[in-house]
């Protein structure tokens, strides 16, 4: 998928294994969606970053090379 466009995946962050309860299958497709997302909306020969932030609670992180969203309003 990526390669077609030669766009790459970088995975940032620990070794540390985190356990998140839930659907394991939801999950898995949680993250494709997220990925082919950044996929479909990013430049070629772009990196897709996937990173897993632990401060205060766990956090998956998705950063692309995509235009992003214009007048987006953050939702509290």
């Amino acid at each position: 998928m990526l390669s077609a466009r030669g766009q790459k995946l970088a995975i940032r962050g620990s070794a540390s294994t985190l356990t998140v309860s839930g659907d394991a299958t939801l999950l898995r497709l949680l993250v494709r969606n997220l990925v082919e997302n950044a996929h479909r909306y990013s430049p070629q020969a772009s990196t897709i970053t996937l990173s897993l932030e632990t401060a205060s609670h766990p956090m998956l992180v998705v950063e692309d090379e995509g235009r992003g969203l214009m007048n987006r309003k953050s939702v509290s």
